[in-house]
């Protein structure tokens, strides 16, 4: 399959981006690393500063290789989100997707949607927005959600906004729907353990506009 010259430079930055963000965490001396132990380490990064409200993530930068992480999540017997979004351009056809895990951590719903013109941020929040939804509506009071958009997951634990409004009234709708949970910790993670989400979202990125499949369900529900 051919790519655009766009399409090329998108998935260039965004792995560019990665990288230098890699580098960043093992250098800045101000993040002090925290490491539990099951099997092996896993190593959150905590922030440099707390704040009090609910549901604040102080340790929300995971940076660790995939065994690990994979281990040690299904440990702490939670209802489990990983969320993604796609998007063929910024903005052009996009899609979100994502997983929700039993708190056994083998029993899932996986969706996909297909969200239309919109950017990359628009689409990732989207995705989170829906999982928390599936997972609200099947009764579910306590979360741990996981995805690889550091900007999603950084502006909601420290609390500020985007510069764009239209992603700042998603950002609003989804605040509301995390209060209906006790408690909710959403953390970062790389690429490369967001695998599954990121298939469900790339499913749905080139299809109709408000196609929702849910466990090869379908519905039309628009973004």
């Amino acid at each position: 399959m051919r790519h655009s010259p766009l399409q090329v430079a998108a998935k260039g930055k965004s792995f560019l981006l990665e990288a230098a963000q890699q580098q960043y965490f093992k250098e800045d001396p101000l993040l002090l690393p925290k490491e539990k132990w099951w099997p092996g380490p896993l190593v959150l990064y905590p922030r440099k500063y707390l704040l009090s409200p609910q549901n604040v993530n102080p340790d929300w930068r995971i940076r660790d290789d995939d065994d690990n992480f994979q281990s040690w999540w299904r440990s702490q017997n939670l209802p489990t989100i990983f969320f993604d979004g796609a998007s063929k351009g910024n903005p052009c056809a996009t899609g979100a997707g994502g997983v929700i895990y039993s708190p056994d951590g083998f029993s899932k719903d996986c969706f996909s949607w297909g969200l239309g013109q919109k950017s990359n941020n628009q689409a990732e929040i989207l995705g989170l927005l829906k999982a928390c939804l599936i997972a609200r509506d099947k009764g579910v009071k306590d979360l741990q959600v996981f995805g690889d958009s550091e900007i999603i997951i950084k502006n909601l634990n420290l609390e500020t906004l985007f510069s764009n409004a239209s992603v700042n009234k998603i950002l609003d709708r989804l605040k509301r729907v995390l209060l209906e949970f006790d408690t909710c910790k959403i953390y970062h993670i790389l690429r490369k353990s967001n695998s599954d989400a990121d298939q469900m979202a790339n499913k749905r990125s080139t299809i109709m506009k408000g196609l929702l499949i849910v466990n090869n369900e379908s519905f039309v529900q628009m973004p």
